[in-house]
Protein backbone atom coordinates (compact mmCIF):
# COMPACT_ATOMS: atom_id res chain seq x y z
CA UNK A 1 0.00 0.00 0.00
CA UNK A 2 1.52 3.45 -0.75
CA UNK A 3 1.14 6.14 1.43
CA UNK A 4 1.68 9.76 1.65
CA UNK A 5 1.17 10.17 -2.25
CA UNK A 6 0.85 13.39 -3.39
CA UNK A 7 -2.68 13.94 -5.74
CA UNK A 8 -1.20 14.19 -9.55
CA UNK A 9 -4.43 15.06 -11.35
CA UNK A 10 -7.63 16.96 -10.55
CA UNK A 11 -11.05 17.22 -12.13
CA UNK A 12 -10.96 20.64 -13.48
CA UNK A 13 -14.48 22.46 -12.70
CA UNK A 14 -14.78 26.12 -13.32
CA UNK A 15 -13.19 28.13 -10.37
CA UNK A 16 -15.53 31.22 -12.30
CA UNK A 17 -17.23 32.13 -14.75
CA UNK A 18 -18.09 35.91 -16.17
CA UNK A 19 -19.79 37.64 -19.13
CA UNK A 20 -16.41 39.36 -21.40
CA UNK A 21 -19.71 41.37 -23.21
CA UNK A 22 -23.72 40.64 -23.88
CA UNK A 23 -23.39 37.43 -25.39
CA UNK A 24 -19.31 35.73 -24.61
CA UNK A 25 -18.51 33.50 -21.63
CA UNK A 26 -15.29 33.20 -20.03
CA UNK A 27 -14.53 30.05 -17.73
CA UNK A 28 -11.29 30.38 -15.81
CA UNK A 29 -10.40 26.72 -15.34
CA UNK A 30 -7.15 27.26 -13.42
CA UNK A 31 -5.86 29.99 -11.74
CA UNK A 32 -2.75 29.27 -9.90
CA UNK A 33 0.55 29.58 -9.38
CA UNK A 34 0.77 32.42 -12.20
CA UNK A 35 -1.25 30.42 -14.98
CA UNK A 36 -3.86 30.78 -15.61
CA UNK A 37 -6.40 28.88 -17.97
CA UNK A 38 -9.64 30.08 -19.49
CA UNK A 39 -12.30 28.51 -21.87
CA UNK A 40 -14.12 31.08 -23.97
CA UNK A 41 -17.36 30.78 -25.88
CA UNK A 42 -18.39 33.11 -28.60
CA UNK A 43 -21.78 32.93 -30.13
CA UNK A 44 -21.89 33.60 -34.05
CA UNK A 45 -20.88 36.92 -35.24
CA UNK A 46 -19.37 38.20 -31.73
CA UNK A 47 -16.32 40.07 -31.51
CA UNK A 48 -14.24 40.73 -28.90
CA UNK A 49 -12.33 44.16 -27.59
CA UNK A 50 -9.09 45.05 -28.61
CA UNK A 51 -7.07 43.73 -25.93
CA UNK A 52 -2.58 43.75 -25.23
CA UNK A 53 -0.67 41.07 -23.31
CA UNK A 54 2.73 43.14 -22.24
CA UNK A 55 4.52 40.94 -21.45
CA UNK A 56 3.93 37.43 -22.71
CA UNK A 57 3.03 35.31 -25.24
CA UNK A 58 -0.59 34.10 -25.41
CA UNK A 59 -1.21 30.71 -26.95
CA UNK A 60 -4.88 29.75 -28.16
CA UNK A 61 -6.74 26.61 -29.39
CA UNK A 62 -10.16 26.99 -31.28
CA UNK A 63 -11.48 23.07 -29.74
CA UNK A 64 -14.99 24.17 -31.74
CA UNK A 65 -16.19 26.68 -34.81
CA UNK A 66 -14.43 28.92 -36.83
CA UNK A 67 -12.16 32.00 -35.43
CA UNK A 68 -10.63 34.97 -36.85
CA UNK A 69 -7.86 36.86 -35.28
CA UNK A 70 -7.23 40.51 -35.84
CA UNK A 71 -3.89 41.66 -34.93
CA UNK A 72 -1.97 45.13 -35.72
CA UNK A 73 -3.64 44.79 -39.55
CA UNK A 74 -2.75 41.19 -40.15
CA UNK A 75 -5.95 38.78 -40.10
CA UNK A 76 -5.72 35.03 -39.92
CA UNK A 77 -8.54 32.59 -39.91
CA UNK A 78 -8.49 29.71 -37.52
CA UNK A 79 -10.92 26.09 -37.75
CA UNK A 80 -11.15 23.48 -34.73
CA UNK A 81 -8.23 21.46 -34.10
CA UNK A 82 -5.87 24.63 -35.09
CA UNK A 83 -3.97 26.81 -32.74
CA UNK A 84 -1.95 30.52 -33.02
CA UNK A 85 0.53 31.93 -30.49
CA UNK A 86 0.49 35.65 -29.70
CA UNK A 87 3.60 37.35 -29.05
CA UNK A 88 3.62 39.70 -26.28
CA UNK A 89 2.98 43.25 -27.07
CA UNK A 90 0.72 42.97 -29.80
CA UNK A 91 -2.72 43.90 -29.73
CA UNK A 92 -5.46 41.52 -30.93
CA UNK A 93 -9.25 40.52 -30.68
CA UNK A 94 -10.53 37.86 -32.01
CA UNK A 95 -14.40 37.31 -34.53
CA UNK A 96 -16.25 34.25 -34.47
CA UNK A 97 -16.98 34.06 -38.12
CA UNK A 98 -18.58 30.61 -38.00
CA UNK A 99 -22.80 29.84 -37.62
CA UNK A 100 -22.05 27.68 -34.52
CA UNK A 101 -20.48 29.03 -31.45
CA UNK A 102 -16.78 29.25 -31.23
CA UNK A 103 -14.62 27.75 -28.31
CA UNK A 104 -11.00 28.31 -27.89
CA UNK A 105 -8.83 28.01 -25.05
CA UNK A 106 -6.38 30.62 -23.99
CA UNK A 107 -3.03 30.25 -21.77
CA UNK A 108 -1.31 33.09 -19.80
CA UNK A 109 1.02 34.11 -17.81
CA UNK A 110 -0.72 35.98 -14.77
CA UNK A 111 1.54 37.67 -12.62
CA UNK A 112 -1.60 40.44 -12.15
CA UNK A 113 0.53 43.50 -14.06
CA UNK A 114 0.60 42.45 -17.39
CA UNK A 115 -2.80 42.18 -18.85
CA UNK A 116 -3.82 45.66 -20.00
CA UNK A 117 -7.24 46.55 -22.26
CA UNK A 118 -6.24 48.68 -25.03
CA UNK A 119 -8.95 50.50 -27.03
CA UNK A 120 -7.14 50.78 -30.61
CA UNK A 121 -9.10 50.77 -33.40
CA UNK A 122 -6.97 49.30 -36.24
Amino acid sequence: MVKNMRKLTQVLQPLATFKQDVASENHVLVNRNNLVVKLEQMPPGALEEWYLALSHLLPFRVLDGEALFEMEGERVALLKGESLLIQPGVNHRVLNIGKETLKFLICAHNSGTHHSTNPVNN
